[in-house]
């Protein structure tokens, strides 16, 4: 086998180099290549590859040579990646273009190419010639693909005319030099060409994360991967290049997203792992509810291209039977690739989870450096607040081909400026928003189109167009086309008040290559409200505006233009604000009716929740921090004022925050013990540590155990397994730690992986770390469970204690003290 360092950096190489592999993939198609049509739809990898030189020889006789420009304009299918790898070969620079619907894009993209050879699909050609665009450019040979069609114009060459000349010689360009030409999605306009060089492609670490062994993520040798994006863009590369190194056993091409030919081949091929841009996700849904079976063995669905939503997530990932399926997500740019990228699993994207949506909008740089600034004065933005997303990577584009200024207002330096809105997440994550074009002011449009999926289960696409003057405009695609007006009240019952919703059909709708919605075309189409069918939606316009949203799953709020993501709520009622709190002045209220009791939201600074227990019917919310020196919530009951009324509390109950305990119960969280029981437990630690001393004293000498490594660990053993049993003996998590827990497992993990280094080979040490080990992850999956079965916040900052009633089975007892007075005693206990 080839050495890795001699892995290939051109796309001209690529399908050579698998041949000489040996890789015993196969690949099946849903119809014969446009360029080969007669040779089936069943392909090895030396049969790709003699595909690619075939290619390459019918071009050269059309004319192309070392440093031509080649463009490929053709009906969506994997040859495109052949005709790019043939150009390649030749020193040529192909420049791969989707069958963009409108005629004047593509004339304009042509403009800019100049291309000494045009390879255009029948169907794009007749297309172009009913448009009346001619394509009579001097110097430029025409060469039609697939079937044939009546009316192709004069000096349309075949590819049999062209087959049949000397071989052509390989010459590759440098590492550098421009090698491929894809080009943006198009959402705003004009595509612009993106130039790529072999340094910037499949030589970038980037392209190459596919190729590595990753558990979970990667392809194995009898996986079956199928695929069914925009083959004419550059994932389509990176694709190919992951696939062909690991060597799957089949690879499945989709090249219509038709539910027919989908479910066809899906059931003649059942894939392991299945890719396609998150629109065609969203198309497919319908197979998901009455097809499930094609999905059953799919353990790793991939999307990538934009963001997807938590609906569509959680429809794949419950088809398929397998035990822990992932869906992996990536939003990137033709310009840098990824921006980032997350792992989705089935409780992530369970109905009612509190910030689903973050499972497909919240992840992390793929091994690229990025950054949030103020899109006006360029700062580094904190964390919390949005901003312009800056990326740094080493697969950055070379130029826009023809437009090299549009390319240079992007460049800033070192940065490239994606026109991407999000924000820091914290831990390294990034939370998407929006794109910048796209914004609406006061909300987030993926966020809103995700909470009417949810509610719209016949729905196939949703989307909500900014229009400046008027409420926002929801373009819905139902699978029958019909729209209950009841279904619609429902569905945006809480949310900002919109326009009547307009009704298009699926394949009606304006999109680009890769299945996006065109929302400028969108925009500017004069569909006529869904009426009668569909009523006005929103809220009542004096209960709520747009800067306030509530739904199921949490609550959007919109302050001073910053957006942030309030505690979830369980209500569907509009919040109202007072009329007094200005958005400077005091701390500001809302109050918002619970189907569970009304309760306040209070915004002021050093203010900690009260943590309140679900099962007890009243809301429970937790504190999160938006940024330094934002403000916390405070969420507290208040008595019910009545049937379809608003609450509207004179003060807010606000319970102050303890910033600091007595050193000796900081790290140990002894709130809700007694006196008695806290002088008990102080006793425990000091007497489990005067016996471990002497303990290993003793074993020391019996053991020969100088190091102290047996006897350690022996004793982390039982310390480890203490933690377990006072977990189940409180029957909560009072007086414990998620940073605690974490804490203790990654101190083990590298207290016995450095002892294994120095000390190699001792076998029962390896068990005894094991041991530990596992019994502190236990511990860590426990103590989580138990804090969200409490419904609180495992990762909350001085987290209150949980309230445990004293008897289970009933009410509490006559004369029990009530929760304020146990926390006063627990206060005084633990000062004094």
């Amino acid at each position: 086998m080839a050495a890795r360092s001699q892995r290939p950096v051109n796309i001209g190489r690529l399908f050579h180099w698998a041949a000489e592999q040996g890789r015993p993939t196969v690949m099946h198609l849903d119809r014969p290549f446009d360029i080969a049509p007669d040779s089936g739809t069943r392909f090895d990898v030396p049969a790709l590859a003699a595909t690619v030189e075939d290619a390459a020889g019918w071009l050269y006789g059309a004319g192309l040579r070392h440093g031509d420009r080649l463009a490929i304009v053709k009906e969506n299918h994997y040859d495109f990646i052949l005709l790019a790898a043939a150009a390649a070969r030749l020193g040529a620079l192909p420049v791969m273009i989707a069958p963009i619907r409108s005629e004047a894009h593509i004339r304009t993209l042509l403009t800019r190419i100049s291309p000494k050879v045009l390879v255009m699909g029948t169907t794009v050609l007749e297309r172009m010639t009913a448009a009346g665009v001619a394509l009579d450019d001097p110097g430029m040979t025409l060469v039609a693909v697939g079937e044939d069609r009546p009316g192709l114009p004069g000096g349309t060459l075949r590819i049999d005319d062209v087959r049949g000349g000397a071989r052509p010689p390989v010459r590759f360009r440098g590492p550098h030099e421009p090698m491929l030409v894809t080009h943006t999605s198009g959402t705003t306009g004009v595509p612009k060409l993106v130039v790529h060089s072999p340094a910037t492609t499949l030589a970038a670490v980037p392209f190459r994360i596919e190729s590595y062994r990753l558990p979970l993520m990667t392809s194995r040798p009898q996986d079956v991967v199928a695929s069914g994006i925009s083959f004419a863009h550059n994932r389509n590369l990176s694709w190919t290049n992951g696939t062909l190194f690991r060597g799957p056993r089949k690879m499945v091409i989709l090249s219509d997203p038709g539910l027919e030919n989908v479910a066809r081949m899906l059931a003649a091929h059942p894939p392991t792992s299945l890719e396609a841009c998150p629109n065609v996700f969203q198309y497919w849904e319908e197979l998901a509810d009455t097809r499930p079976e094609l999905f059953a063995g799919v353990r790793r669905f991939i999307s990538t291209f934009d963001a997807v939503h938590p609906r569509t997530v959680r429809k794949f990932l419950g088809a398929s039977r397998v035990r822990l399926p992932l869906w992996a997500w990536g939003v990137g740019q033709s310009e840098i690739a990824g921006i980032a990228a997350g792992v989705a699993t089935r409780s992530m994207v369970r109905p009612g989870k509190p910030r689903a949506h973050d499972a497909t909008n919240v992840g992390f740089p793929p091994l690229v450096r990025v950054k949030v600034v103020d899109p006006e004065t360029g700062r580094k933005r904190p964390r919390g607040k949005p901003g312009l997303l800056m990326v740094r990577t080493k697969s950055r584009c070379l130029t826009y081909l023809g437009e090299d200024d549009r390319h240079r207002a992007k460049d800033q330096g070192r940065w490239w400026n994606t026109g991407d809105l999000g924000e820091y997440a914290g831990y390294g994550r990034i939370r998407l928003i929006d794109r910048e074009v796209d914004m609406i002011p006061g909300m987030s449009s993926i966020e809103l189109e995700s909470t009417l999926l949810d509610r719209l289960d016949r729905a196939s696409e949703v989307i909500v167009l900014g229009v400046p003057g008027q409420p926002p405009i929801p373009v819905l695609c139902m699978r029958d086309d019909a729209l209950d007006p009841q279904e619609w009240d429902r569905a945006c019952r809480g949310l900002p008040e919109m326009d009547k919703p307009r009704l298009v059909p699926w394949d009606e709708m304006p999109r680009t290559a890769t299945w996006k919605v065109r929302r400028g075309n969108c925009a500017n189409s004069c569909w006529a409200p869904a009426t009668p069918t569909a009523p006005a939606s929103g809220p009542d316009p004096r209960r709520a505006s747009h800067h306030h949203t509530t739904h199921r799953d949490d609550r959007i709020h919109h302050e001073r233009g910053v957006i942030s993501r309030v505690v979830p709520a369980r209500s569907h009622r509009p919040p109202e604000r007072r009329p007094g709190d200005a958005a400077g002045g005091g701390p500001a209220e809302l109050a918002v009716l619970d189907p569970d009791g009304p309760v306040r939201i209070g915004l002021a600074g050093g203010v900690r929740t009260r943590h309140l227990p679900r099962q007890t019917g009243q809301a429970g919310g937790d504190s999160r921090l938006r940024g330094r020196g934002q403000p916390r919530l405070g969420v507290h009951p208040l008595p019910d004022p009545g049937p379809g009324r608003c609450a509207t509390p004179d003060q807010p109950q606000l319970v102050p925050g303890r910033l600091l305990h007595p050193p000796a119960d900081a790290g140990l969280r002894m709130e809700g013990l007694s006196r008695h029981e806290l002088r008990a437990f102080r006793w425990m630690v000091f007497g489990v540590i005067a016996w471990s001393a002497v303990f290993h004293i003793m074993t020391t000498y019996e053991l020969k155990d100088a190091t102290g490594i047996y006897t350690g660990t022996g004793l982390n053993v039982f310390l480890s397994l203490s933690f377990i049993f006072m977990l189940g003996w409180r029957g909560s998590s009072l007086g414990q730690s998620m940073y605690v827990a974490l804490a203790k497992g990654i101190g083990s993990f590298f207290a016995g992986w450095t002892v294994l280094v120095m000390y190699p080979g001792h076998h029962l040490f390896i068990f005894l770390f094991l041991t530990v080990w596992t019994i502190d992850a236990a511990y860590c999956v426990l103590l989580y469970r138990k804090v969200r079965e409490e419904g609180r916040s495992p990762w909350a900052w001085n987290r209150g204690p949980a309230e445990v009633p004293d008897d289970p089975g009933g009410p509490a007892p006559a004369g029990a003290p009530h929760h304020e007075e146990r926390e006063a005693a627990v206060r005084g206990a633990a000062s004094g």
